[in-house]
């Protein structure tokens, strides 16, 4: 409610009650009654009395984060896709942690904090995902938690990611038939002060591929490059290039990503998202 219209229907309910004592009353009554319920709220959101586990977003965070801890160790802990486990993490464990945005996720502020994905590079990590799906890699899954959410942990040597790099179409067009393989400029730039470099052939290879999502669920998907024209940025460096994308038979509109892929490791998030139609032009 705008607050213009607030205060004159507050000042007309005040004058209201006045001239009907019983209502005045009632409303004494009910609220004293609704700032007690208040009260109750306010308290069970700081101190699970219950112990119900009915409000897992503000309780037993200390408890998670002392289980995540035992089990990573020392080595650092790369999350998913929700910014705030690291945050939650390094406040009650004191150890780094770190957000990285996967293929179909809209991003967080970690992907802005570029030091903060550097300084995993290369390093042995411990990769924790929350509700892990059936059938993906994890090394061990805790399912009673805390919290009340399974945690699924899988450690990896030599970590690699590159969110930090941004691609970017370099044209305006959003409509394109289906079922056909168009080419598309783009630009990658490197907003760091840092070197960014990766590989395309060993155990950390890197791919550029493309999504098309419509109603959450990837529609279609491929690789954009066949072949890279460099395998590295300097810092501010920005590089044109081409993309072959080939597009979904569905003709409706989708939501397109540019996304980066580390072998055995995830599909990150190079691009935002980019509304197309897909219809016959």
């Amino acid at each position: 409610m705008d607050r213009p219209c607030f205060l004159p229907l507050l000042f007309l309910g005040y004058h209201d009650l006045a001239r009907r004592p019983k209502t005045r009353t009632w409303a004494i009554r009910l609220s004293i009654a609704t700032l007690g319920l208040i009260l109750i709220a306010r308290i069970f959101l700081v101190w699970d009395f219950l112990g119900m586990k009915k409000a897992q977003e503000f309780h037993h965070w200390q408890d998670w984060s002392e289980l995540v801890s035992n089990v990573a160790g020392e080595i650092p802990v790369v999350f998913t896709n929700r910014y705030q486990r690291p945050s939650k993490y390094l406040f009650y464990s004191g150890k780094p942690g770190y957000c990285q945005t996967t293929e179909t996720d809209t991003g967080t502020q970690f992907d802005l904090l570029y030091e903060l994905e550097e300084n995993v590079q290369g390093k042995s990590v411990c990769l924790v995902t929350e509700n892990p799906f059936p059938g993906s890699w994890q090394d061990s899954i805790v399912e009673s938690t805390p919290v009340g959410r399974p945690l699924g942990f899988r450690w990896v040597d030599d970590f690699r990611s590159y969110n930090r790099v941004w691609c970017q179409l370099d044209t305006t067009l959003r409509e394109f038939p289906p079922d056909q393989l168009i080419d598309l400029p783009i630009t990658m730039t490197n907003p760091t002060d840092q070197v960014i470099s990766w590989d395309t052939t060993g155990s950390r290879r890197v791919t550029f591929e493309y999504l098309f999502i419509h109603d959450n669920v990837i529609r279609k998907e491929g690789m954009a490059l066949t072949s890279w024209p460099v395998t590295s940025l300097q810092p501010g460096e920005t590089v044109h290039t081409r993309i072959q994308v080939h597009t979904p038979n569905e003709p409706v509109e989708y939501r397109f990503r540019m996304a980066w892929r580390v072998h055995e490791l995830y599909r990150g998030k190079n691009s935002g998202f980019y509304m197309v139609d897909i219809s016959s032009l």
